[in-house]
């Protein structure tokens, strides 16, 4: 069973690292896995992921082909 919180942690540690694919797939992972108001969070925080992403155009045409953005 995950902690509390657990899945809210590690995606604002995503979001404070360099944004990969692998974070954007584990970005996605999370927040398919994620429930209750948790989940809420996260997809609040959406945003915030597709603006680092976008930084970089080949990573986020890449991003939106994996269906991830």
């Amino acid at each position: 069973m995950t902690p509390p919180d657990a899945y809210l942690t590690r995606v604002l540690e995503i979001l404070n690292a360099p944004i990969t694919m692998e974070a954007i797939r584990e970005y996605h992972a999370i927040a398919k896995a994620a429930k209750g108001d948790e989940a809420w969070m996260i997809d609040d925080l959406f945003e915030a992921l597709f603006v680092a992403t976008s930084s970089d155009e080949a990573l986020f045409h890449q991003a939106i082909a994996e269906g991830l953005l």
